[in-house]
């Protein structure tokens, strides 16, 4: 995924993250995503302050920050058609 920038054709979420048979209002998912930035933000700006250069990630576990700010362009990236379906 790295080395290619993208997720591939083979690339399936983990079950607990799939969405399910009715997605959520688009409101409550862009709340959603806000929280998660906002988390995200505090999450670096303490390994900042502690001088930590790793972050743990729910699937692929401790992550260097350069290797986790990649793979969320990448993921953002994968999902750009459906965000921007989201703001039309």
């Amino acid at each position: 995924m790295f080395k290619r920038g993208d997720f591939g054709k083979a690339a399936v979420a983990p079950d607990f993250i799939q969405p399910g048979g009715s997605p959520a209002p688009s409101r409550d998912l862009l709340a959603r995503l806000e929280t998660a930035m906002r988390d995200l933000e505090t999450d670096l700006t303490a390994a900042s302050n502690n001088r930590r250069t790793h972050l743990d990630h729910p699937i692929f576990g401790r992550l260097p920050l350069a290797d986790l700010l990649r793979f969320l362009m990448i993921h953002t990236q994968h999902h750009q058609t459906q965000l921007s379906a989201g703001t039309a």
